[in-house]
């Protein structure tokens, strides 16, 4: 039984900015994110308290993705529509200053809609093996996968999304 407030704690520090970040790319604005993020959190000490757990971060982002689910049931929504530049997500830890940080915003900007774009589980990967630095281990226990088959996906995703980037460029 799990009852360590400073190693909840720890898990939180560690687990929990993407989780933020995936509840704001998945719900329609921050302050429902938040909320979210608030029940995820309550919902992961609950289990925590009352089951052993092999893999905490698939754990946390099993309840995510739950109470995402949870949220558009209760809201009755047929079909999900959402513009991500309606959130503001830092991915970068600077965006620099001046003409120069303007550019690398847009960059960013685009970057983030063309992964948007892309099919769920290939937006999922890019975003926890290169944007919150997951390790390709972490990410198969995340997607139920052996490591070899996730790496392929990752890999075909980063293909897609590179596609996409082309696309964009030529434009």
């Amino acid at each position: 039984m799990f009852q360590d407030e400073k190693a909840y704690e720890e898990i939180m520090r560690s687990h929990f900015p993407a989780v933020k970040r995936f509840l704001i790319m998945k719900l329609p604005s921050v302050q429902d994110a938040e909320d979210a993020f608030s029940t995820t959190a309550l919902r992961v000490w609950n289990y925590l308290c009352s089951a052993r757990v092999e893999s905490v971060s698939g754990l946390i982002f099993t309840i995510a993705r739950a109470v995402v689910a949870e949220f558009y049931r209760n809201q009755k929504l047929a079909t999900v529509s959402y513009d991500q530049d309606e959130a503001v997500v830092d991915y970068a830890s600077d965006s620099g200053s001046g003409a120069e940080g303007i550019v690398q915003e847009i960059d960013q900007s685009i970057l983030r809609q063309l992964i948007n774009s892309l099919p769920e589980q290939d937006a999922n990967s890019i975003r926890w093996r290169y944007l919150d630095g997951l390790s390709v281990k972490e990410i198969a226990k995340l997607l139920n996968k052996s490591e070899g088959a996730t790496a392929t996906a990752i890999y075909r995703s980063r293909l897609k999304l590179k596609e996409l980037i082309l696309k964009q460029h030529d434009r």
